[in-house]
């Protein structure tokens, strides 16, 4: 179980797009955390539709938490929670956003460019609707 070390710096990353209703779901998280008086060790990012390339503010961190809307068609939780090491989110079928971010491939990335790869939680919201607009669904504002 993933538990945050509040003593050691914590990178959170949301990751969406605001034009694509309940995608944008990580954007607005930390957009609600940005409105909490944060400790300094806490670095909360706009990771958009980054993705992969958000690995480089890695480096810096033993401990990542990153946020996104993931679609997991077979249940009715309105929100997950995934470690790297989850054997299931290996695998190169799994997306856990529609980003494309494939954990088998940061690892792997991460590995080759000889960057650690920290602790990784991955909170995922599950998105209503994704399409263009700006409207976000209730429950994905209450999961935010």
């Amino acid at each position: 179980m993933f538990e945050v070390d509040f003593s050691e710096p914590l990178l959170i990353v949301g990751f969406g797009n605001l034009l694509q209703q309940d995608d944008g779901a990580g954007v607005l998280v930390i957009q609600k955390l940005r409105e909490l008086k944060l400790p300094e060790n806490i670095w909360v990012v706009e990771g958009g539709v980054m993705g992969v390339d958000t690995i480089s503010l890695f480096e810096n961190y033993s401990q990542v938490i990153l946020v996104d809307c993931v679609n997991v068609s077979n249940s009715d939780e309105q929100i997950f929670e995934f470690q790297l090491d989850d054997v299931s989110l290996k695998s190169n079928d799994f997306r856990f956003s529609l980003h494309e971010l494939n954990l088998n491939t940061v690892s792997t990335l991460m590995e080759t460019l000889k960057i650690e790869v920290p602790r990784i939680l991955f909170l995922g919201i599950k998105p209503e609707k994704v399409g263009f607009g700006l409207e976000v669904s209730e429950n994905v504002k209450l999961a935010v």
